[in-house]
């Protein structure tokens, strides 16, 4: 029930490429990972606006435990400048590949365009 909060503002997001919630539970103890993936830098900072309530709400219910954000330098110090942090965890950014191979899509540039930001965040 928590994650139909998420998915249902992500739907209305338009630079939103993929969304999904994975559970792996061990040993009565449950991780869930979210990964996110986004066109752009402006795209994952208007997601995390937009989720602002509910995932103040996860932080109460669960620990999280570290916040990856993967994607071009130029993405990821837009990112930087603006947010580097969710709730305690500090964002961990990793950079893409100058010219990483891309398969034709509707957000598909010139080669060596790619804009795309992925967000992975991990809960105990």
């Amino acid at each position: 029930a928590q994650c139909d909060s998420f998915y249902e503002r992500a739907k209305t997001e338009e630079g939103l490429l993929f969304y999904g919630f994975c559970f792996e539970e061990a040993d009565g103890d449950c991780e869930v990972h979210v990964r996110q993936g986004f066109k752009d830098a402006a795209s994952l900072l208007t997601h995390l606006r937009a989720i602002d309530v509910p995932i103040q709400a996860a932080l109460k219910l669960s620990q999280l435990e570290r916040v990856e954000v993967h994607g071009p330098a130029s993405e990821l110090r837009k990112v930087e400048a603006e947010q580097s942090a969710l709730g305690e965890a500090k964002f961990q950014f990793f950079e893409s590949e100058a010219e990483p191979l891309r398969r034709a899509s509707p957000h598909a540039g010139a080669h060596g365009s790619d804009t795309v930001v992925s967000l992975c965040h991990y809960y105990d």
